[in-house]
């Protein structure tokens, strides 16, 4: 017996009576049955990234122009002594605007702005600047105080400091948050001096105008599109014969199954699919096609490429009996095959048309849930009975 996993796909149930969805298996079909909205999705997306791609080539052609920094905030607490390494830098000719904010004090009951206020009883770290005040510098150069707002140059790390006597910022309280703007240096302009007049006339400037090169990419990349989209069917039949490698086995058209646990039969060709082949249908589990209803008995049936269709065991299947004989490896089934799993039987069938396919459709799938009357009676039919059916 060939093995395998069990494909579980599931179409019909007998035990709910519901369709259950189906899973879109790959097959041959999906390149040659596109539908008309696919088609005009395809053309339309292929347009849209040409145009995509000539967007980009013009931005790119345009001057960016430059963006400044973004603000950043340093925190000054009034309690902490010496200088605040704010870790920003700045180049030469840069400049840097900061902007104060927020309320501290010197002592107990003290409450001041970033400007501070008189002089120190005590040598303050900053002489020259009011006590309390918040103060600013870059590298070593020149000290500025924030009334609130203020300018330092680079180049260097900016610097922050509330200005208090040493060994005094024990008994401050409250803190100050410093806004920094960083102004980059703008690069001098040259001097515009006077040059002799040609004598010929000027070359056209090449750079100018639209990039041919990028201009032809994307009518290529069009037009390759476009080709493929009307010729997309000459192109599969060439590459079908090494993609598919022979034809998708299907079940016959007329193909069917008949038990007397159904109140019509089952159509193969209708749980199989038309567009989106399974190979095989399972036959015996709840999980299965065909839903039995039975427990570890297993089988099922495969298409082959001549119309033909076999049955197998699964591993773990159970017996399984074709014609009162145990199934044998890769045994087609005739017209009219028997086949017996446990306490339940159904018939093969090939004949197409029929009062039997008419009522098939006038039930649904209302038609497998009537239960085998014979496994409920009698638990199961017994191996010397199988036999002689």
């Amino acid at each position: 017996m060939q093995s395998g996993p069990v494909r579980r796909s599931c179409c019909f149930s007998a035990t709910r009576g519901l369709p259950r969805p189906k899973s879109a298996l790959p097959g041959a079909d999906n390149l040659t049955d596109m539908s008309g909205t696919r088609r005009s999705g395809l053309l339309v997306s292929l347009v849209a990234a040409g145009a995509a791609v000539l967007g980009a080539v013009l931005a790119l052609d345009r001057p960016v122009a430059a963006q400044p920094p973004a603000p950043r905030t340093v925190t000054v607490e009034a309690n902490r002594e010496g200088w605040t390494d704010t870790g920003i830098g700045l180049g030469r000719d840069d400049t840097a605007r900061l902007v104060a904010a927020g309320v501290a004090g010197w002592g107990p009951g003290v409450q001041q702005g970033p400007t501070g206020a008189g002089a120190g009883t005590c040598a303050l770290a900053v002489p020259d600047a009011p006590l309390g005040a918040v103060l600013a510098r870059v590298g070593s150069g020149p000290i500025v105080v924030l009334a609130p707002t203020g300018e330092v140059r680079g180049p260097g790390f900016l610097q922050l400091l509330y200005n208090d006597c040493p060994g005094q910022y024990f008994d401050n309280s409250g803190r100050f948050e410093v806004t920094v703007t960083l102004v980059p240096a703008v690069a001098a302009t040259a001097v515009p001096t006077a040059a002799p007049a040609p004598t010929t006339p000027p070359a056209r400037d090449r750079s100018s105008g639209l990039p041919v090169l990028p201009l032809l990419s994307v009518v290529l990349v069009v037009a390759a599109g476009v080709s493929l989209y009307l010729g997309r069917r000459r192109l599969w039949e060439r590459l079908e014969p090494l993609v598919a490698r022979g034809p998708v086995p299907r079940f016959p058209e007329s193909a069917r199954l008949e038990s007397s646990a159904w109140l019509a039969p089952v159509r193969l060709r209708a749980l199989q699919g038309e567009r989106w082949p399974k190979r095989w249908l399972t036959i015996g589990g709840p999980d299965a096609d065909v839903d039995f209803g039975l427990p570890g008995v297993w089988a099922r049936l495969v298409p082959t490429a001549d119309g033909g269709v076999r049955i197998e065991t699964v591993p773990d299947g159970g017996k399984v009996l074709v014609d009162g004989l145990p199934l044998v490896l890769g045994q087609r089934l005739k017209d009219g095959a028997r086949v017996f799993m446990g306490a339940r039987e159904f018939t093969f069938r090939l004949e197409a048309g029929g009062a039997a396919i008419t009522a098939l459709r006038r039930t649904g799938n209302a038609a497998l849930d009537k239960p085998d009357p014979r496994a409920a009676a009698v638990g199961g039919l017994p191996d010397e009975r199988r036999s002689t059916l």
